[in-house]
């Protein structure tokens, strides 16, 4: 096996979360499938996973200053629209950009979403609530989203529109839903 054979196949991707573990391995296979060699085609993950740990800094601070509401939201709803824009872009430079917002995401997603269930639940029930959303992450999403972006891959000999669609799609919805979120009785965002 080559090492860009190691890439074919998606691993790792939940609702909001999908989008991220879907980059992991979908990034190097689509900088290889447009062209680039796998030392230009790893700047696209090595962007997404520089963002993806900066912004769990820059996003919790300004999760605690703006809302996180709009924090999570914001950053949803752009990576949405960086997964959109992907497959209609060209350029390594571009796409490392594009990666970069969407590991920006997903990142926030880490950072804020603890704060913002505590924030909606309150702490008295924030065990089984976070338990809940990280479960919901792992078990539905994690099983889901490989096979799908794989299945997605393989009948459509490897278009990445489609399977870029799909996680726009959740990412833009997974928006929505946080941006109306509200908890049972008063929720200070």
């Amino acid at each position: 096996m080559i090492l860009s054979e190691s890439y074919e196949r998606p691993a790792g991707c939940p609702h909001s979360r999908r989008h991220s573990s879907s980059m992991v391995p979908l990034s190097v296979n689509y900088g290889i499938r447009q062209g680039l060699a796998i030392s230009q085609a790893v700047l696209i993950l090595t962007a997404f996973n520089l963002t993806n740990g900066l912004s769990r800094f820059v996003s919790g601070y300004f999760s605690d200053v703006m809302g996180r509401k709009q924090i999570l939201g914001n950053t949803l709803l752009l990576a949405g629209l960086a997964y959109f824009l992907f497959p209609y872009l060209s350029g390594q430079l571009i796409w490392a950009v594009l990666a970069a917002v969407i590991g920006f995401s997903f990142g926030t997603l880490h950072s804020v979403a603890p704060p913002m269930v505590s924030d909606c639940f309150g702490m008295e029930k924030f065990g089984s609530v976070f338990g809940m959303v990280f479960t919901a992450f792992g078990f539905i999403s994690g099983a889901l989203g490989p096979w799908l972006s794989g299945f997605l891959l393989d009948i459509t000999r490897e278009n990445f529109t489609l399977v870029f669609f799909y996680l726009g799609v959740l990412l833009v919805s997974s928006a929505l839903l946080v941006l109306i979120a509200s908890s049972r009785t008063e929720c200070r965002f």
